[in-house]
């Protein structure tokens, strides 16, 4: 009889489908960014190792409930933007910036 058939199954998987799902993902962990500002606006991004160029109008994000305990109250907590990277994918990102720098709180698809 003949050895049985073994073969090897390799699954190809997109960063964006392990990452992002097709609706809005909380982070579990804030995930560190590193944000070009142009005019005190982000211009661009890199995050999880990929580069993001924003390619719409920031809108910045206020009193929101993410943000920081009230005691810390700032007035500016983080930006919201679509950013596009150069494999043309765009997702919407809320960022905001902690302690020890920028970080993504949610990406949207």
């Amino acid at each position: 009889m003949p050895a049985p058939f073994s073969r090897q199954v390799t699954t190809v998987v997109k960063f964006e489908d392990l990452f992002y799902s097709r609706v809005m993902r909380p982070a579990t962990t804030h995930l560190p960014a590193t944000i070009w500002m142009v005019d005190d606006i982000p211009s661009r991004m890199v995050f999880a190792g990929r580069r993001w160029k924003v390619t719409d109008t920031p809108t910045r994000l206020r009193d929101s409930v993410w943000s920081v305990v009230p005691e810390s109250h700032r007035g500016l907590y983080g930006w919201r933007f679509q950013g596009t990277n150069d494999e043309g994918h765009s997702l919407v990102f809320d960022v905001f910036k902690g302690e020890g720098g920028w970080h993504v709180h949610r990406s949207y698809d």
